[in-house]
């Protein structure tokens, strides 16, 4: 009888060992999880900007303090965001345009960018475009329509851009938006600014797998 209880005694602390290691490996993944992020996300969402007119091709930069000098539009985002375990990423998305009031015809864009982000352990994420990676490539079919004020077929490029926000615990889902107002240049090239924009957006991305 004193053997049996000698083996379950022993078969009771193993076990808890057991439970503990797991519990361990388990916490250390958990820990690793909030670090950082890794896979492909479904991306939508949209917002709102304030712009100065296009007129500046010869590299004028205008400013967005005259109220008869500015313009705007809302806009609609749908694509694709991967995440990468080193704190990079690669953003593919669409864009629809529409300008308030209707002084351009409804733009359609393609966005490509690198970016960067940071996550902290309550899930707050910190998200920033490599600088002067973010490219917009105009896809209008009709060449005398216009996105922005810019004519289909041009490539022009943002020099920054940030957002905030917060991962789920189990990383299926992250809320993203505009920390506050940063005024943006959109550039025919890094030395060659045609406009300024404020813009506001808010963004879901739902994950898609790894």
């Amino acid at each position: 009888m004193k053997g049996n209880i000698k083996k379950l005694a022993v078969f009771v602390m193993i076990a808890t060992i057991v439970m503990f290691i797991v519990v361990a490996v388990a916490s250390a993944d958990d820990h690793e999880r909030k670090k950082f992020i890794h896979g492909e996300y479904g991306f939508n969402g949209g917002g709102s900007c304030v712009s100065t007119p296009s007129a500046n091709w010869t590299g004028v930069d205008f400013t967005l303090t005259d109220p008869t000098n500015v313009s705007s539009s809302s806009f609609e985002s749908h694509g694709i965001v991967t995440f990468e375990k080193n704190g990079t990423g690669t953003l593919d998305v669409y864009v629809w345009t529409i300008p308030i009031p209707p002084a351009f015809s409804a733009g359609y864009v393609h966005i490509t960018s690198d970016f960067t982000y940071t996550l902290g352990p309550d899930g707050a994420i910190n998200y920033a475009t490599v600088l002067n990676s973010e490219k917009y490539e105009i896809l209008n079919a009709d060449p005398t329509s216009a996105t922005f004020g810019h004519p289909s077929g041009v490539v022009l490029y943002r020099d920054h851009s940030s957002l905030t926000g917060w991962v789920s615990a189990d990383q299926q889902t992250i809320v993203l938006a505009s920390p506050a107002p940063e005024i943006d240049t959109l550039m025919l090239s890094p030395t060659k600014p045609v406009q300024k924009v404020i813009c506001h957006e808010s963004h879901t991305c739902v994950r898609l797998g790894e």
